[in-house]
């Protein structure tokens, strides 16, 4: 059994209600999981939020492929 969450947009800085609950969910996410599948937008390109993401993540030892 698995579970599928979508996190939508992160939006760590931003102070309004729903891009907080975004955050909230999203670390709720990255609590539970056995597996990190983290997708940005190739054609955006990586940005710095994307980069504050990744180092969010990084201390989780989690391995990356």
């Amino acid at each position: 059994m698995f579970k599928l969450v979508d996190t939508g947009g992160i939006v760590p800085d931003d102070e309004a209600v729903i891009p907080r609950n975004i955050f909230i969910q999203a670390h709720t996410a990255i609590a539970e999981a056995r597996l990190i599948l983290f997708m940005v937008d190739a054609r955006a390109g990586l940005t710095s939020l994307d980069e504050e993401i990744v180092e969010m993540l990084r201390p989780l030892g989690r391995r990356s492929s």
